[in-house]
């Protein structure tokens, strides 16, 4: 392997699930501390109804929960600017400038993003415009917003706890570590535990209305409804790629959904069993029935080398596992939402890999199982109708081999192969900058 390859747990979506969840990690409370007043904003009379408060919603979520609570952690208000200073001294310490430039440019071959987005400027935007807390595990603190009445952070407040009792019980450090070199993996174990925090948050709200976080018909509706209501009320978020937008929402909303499945069928108690057998794949958080047995394991997919003849030198600067929620997102940059979903869900295994060029030029070179011949069918088409919108080439060509199918496109200055060997799809989308080889 180069020395450049990144087998990278962090991507755009971990890293938003990272930074959202900062108001919850590492805690261990079994009572709540405030701060000293020269350690904390809060003194008198908010700092008492913050301490009640918390204190009454820890106790209804560790009743829910059935997990008792233990330990303790300051609370604290804190402005703005000091919430931005924190976040960002965070991303400079977990996502260095070399790893969000590959991130992003991996993004924008995939076509998630325009090459004319500041990306790391944006997180920072979208992260400061979102985040109105955070916990910081250093000092075992939990800070919230100043600006926002003590009674109206109570939901929140109550998915905070429900991170911290998870933390005490089951190591979230450990959890939302990452899987090396499986971002799709990472995913999974992510919107476990931010599913859980929304389950219990919507668990909270709706118990003293007599009604149940188990009873939401329709939690896919309900996350197209917060988006909607997200873009109305911020500015960042509403100019945010849909890529974004969606990476944002994915493991709370399609996280829950999967938890409202396990709970109908275990109970809550039954949770504790999910945090010693994670799930491994998005595959399994959208259809949650893959997780229960006979359980639809993914495939393991070794990264091929890049094909012989494509020209020039290319040195490898990526490679992790896109998954079927990532091969989801790809598809409905450029299809119709019905039909990327239905064309992603035969996902059975992938290895997605970034090569550079001499000159900066990238190849991207994914290779995909499917769970039935038809189902690669299926991707293939819809692949090749992105090919057609994301690049309007000529052709293609086809160069039927025995049982592979192979279609083969060139632009003025990009290279597109699609090829099909049974339930395996190989795709290549390379910019030559006029090199003449051909695979």
């Amino acid at each position: 392997m180069s020395a450049k390859t990144r087998d990278s747990r962090r991507r755009f979506s971990r890293l938003l699930a990272g930074i959202l969840s900062l108001a919850c990690l590492g805690a261990s409370p079994s009572s709540l501390r405030i701060a000293r007043p020269e350690e904390s904003a809060t003194s008198g009379a908010a700092a008492d109804e913050l301490r009640r408060s918390t204190e009454t919603v820890l106790a209804r979520v560790s009743a829910i929960r059935n997990l008792p609570a233990a330990g303790s952690v300051d609370i604290g208000l804190r402005s703005r600017e000091e919430i931005r200073r924190y976040i960002l001294a965070r991303m400079a310490e977990e996502y260095p400038p070399e790893e969000l430039e590959l991130d992003r440019r991996l993004l924008l071959k995939l076509g998630l993003i325009p090459d004319s987005l500041d990306y790391p400027g944006t997180l920072v935007l979208l992260l400061t415009e979102q985040v109105a807390g955070y916990y910081d595990p250093k000092t075992r603190t939990l800070h919230v917003a100043d600006w926002v009445p003590v009674q109206e952070q109570l939901p929140v407040m109550a998915h905070e706890l429900a991170h911290a009792l998870q933390d005490q019980y089951f190591d979230l450090d450990r959890l939302l570590e990452g899987v090396e070199g499986n971002e799709d993996a990472t995913q999974a174990h992510v919107a476990v535990v931010e599913g859980e925090g929304l389950g219990l948050m919507l668990e909270y709200v709706l118990q003293p209305l007599g009604q149940s976080f188990l009873d939401i018909p329709d939690l896919v509706q309900m996350q197209k409804n917060q988006m909607e209501q997200a873009r109305q009320s911020y500015d960042v978020f509403r100019k945010v790629p849909p890529f974004i937008q969606e990476a944002l929402l994915f493991p709370y909303v399609q996280g829950a959904r999967f938890l409202q499945h396990y709970v109908r069928r275990h109970g809550w108690p039954g949770v504790d069993r999910l945090y010693a057998d994670l799930p491994r794949s998005t595959e399994q958080i959208l259809h949650p029935e893959k997780y229960e047995p006979p359980r639809d394991e993914p495939a393991r997919v070794e990264p091929p080398p890049l094909p012989a003849g494509l020209g020039g030198h290319w040195e490898r600067i990526y490679r992790n596992v896109l998954g079927e929620f990532m091969l989801r997102l790809i598809l409905d940059q450029f299809l119709e939402a019905d039909p990327a979903r239905d064309a992603a869900a035969g996902w059975d295994g992938d290895s997605v890999q970034l090569f550079e060029g001499a000159e900066g030029e990238l190849a991207l070179w994914i290779r995909s199982v499917w769970d039935t011949e038809q189902d690669a069918s299926e991707f293939v088409e819809a692949y090749e109708n992105l090919i057609r919108l994301k690049y309007s080439p000529a052709g293609p060509r086809e160069d039927p081999d025995g049982a592979a199918a192979r279609r083969l496109w060139r632009t003025e200055t990009d290279l597109l192969i699609l090829e099909r060997a049974g339930r395996r799809v190989d795709l290549l989308e390379a910019t030559l900058q006029g090199q003449s080889g051909h695979p």
